[in-house]
């Protein structure tokens, strides 16, 4: 990325295309509900699409591609150097913000949902902290704490849950016995 306005259009291609990538299993699935396994070279376990995280990846894509929209307009008025300068690294923590959301929708372990939403978290104070200001970096630090906080009892549920299953973290193997949902 040479430029904040070349960065934004790369950012824009790149969210036309996740927008049509999350269209592409409405179209064609021949059944509803539908469910996708995706074999994955780095993920053990692959990954897992059923009707829910399409849904929730096509929301992402929706809000993704009128943020992009929206951005490119926004570069054009911020004449600012040191946001000129910062603007690629900015739209590449949002591409890598957006992977990382992804996987986590698209994940059937859920020890690895924690690892992509913890990743997200990381990424995501790259774009509180990309302006350079102290009050920014102030903000950072702040949800950096707050939402380690909340990861660390992810984290205990998520230990909680592979004792009480046994091992098994894998969300389409589990089956819970729905009967004892309300049971007193």
């Amino acid at each position: 990325f040479k430029s904040a306005r070349t960065s934004s259009r790369i950012f824009f291609i790149f969210s036309a295309l996740h927008l049509a990538a999350s269209l592409l299993p409405f179209f064609c699935a021949k059944t509803f509900p539908f469910v996708f396994r995706i074999p994955s070279l780095f993920l053990p376990m692959g990954l897992y699409a059923d009707g829910l995280s399409c849904y929730a990846l096509l929301i992402e894509s929706l809000v993704l591609f009128a943020a992009a929209w929206y951005n490119m307009d926004f570069v054009l008025r911020r004449e600012e150097e040191p946001y000129q300068k910062k603007s690629p690294l900015y739209h590449a923590s949002l591409i890598g913000f957006v992977g990382a959301m992804d996987l986590a929708i698209l994940s059937d372990n859920l020890g690895m949902v924690w690892v992509f939403i913890e990743l997200s978290t990381l990424l995501s104070a790259l774009l509180i902290a990309h302006h350079g200001s102290a009050h920014s970096l102030e903000a950072t630090w702040k949800y950096v704490f707050i939402c380690s906080v909340g990861i660390a009892f992810a984290f205990a549920g998520i230990v909680f849950l592979l004792i009480a299953t046994g091992g098994e973290l894998n969300m389409s193997i589990l089956e819970f016995d729905k009967s004892k949902l309300f049971a007193v």
